[in-house]
């Protein structure tokens, strides 16, 4: 059985393989894997907004910028078109989160038709 980090590599090839070469598919693969890649977001919004805010991440892909604002104190959400990747990112999420939560972090939406009532966040990414 692959692991989730295995699964995550996997979608990217085949979403941007045609794209990307390789090497550099392989080289910048784990910087986005990788829960921390986002840390200077969350250091960002930490000085200039409130601690617990709400924050939507539309397009949050396989869930880095997510996993990094929630360990942060931040209530985010991410918002995925790709049916494979919100799957994926729910899984990281169980199994990475330093906090302890029953909200739901991510869902199925595309940016022009967001499945969220208006004025439900107080930032979006």
């Amino acid at each position: 059985m692959k692991t989730l980090k295995q699964q995550a590599k996997d979608i990217i090839k085949e979403r941007y393989g045609s794209v990307f070469p390789p090497s550099f598919i392989a080289q910048h693969f784990c910087a986005y894997y990788d829960k921390n890649s986002f840390e200077w977001l969350a250091k960002f919004l930490s000085e200039n907004i409130q601690q617990n805010a709400k924050i939507l991440d539309i397009g949050s892909g396989l869930g880095a910028a997510v996993l990094s604002l929630s360990n942060a104190g931040f209530c985010a959400v991410g918002v995925e078109k790709h049916m494979e990747c919100a799957k994926l990112s729910k899984q990281r999420f169980e199994h990475q989160i330093k906090i302890d939560t029953k909200q739901k972090k991510f869902c199925l939406g595309e940016a022009h038709s967001l499945p969220f009532k208006t004025a439900s966040f107080d930032c979006a990414l």
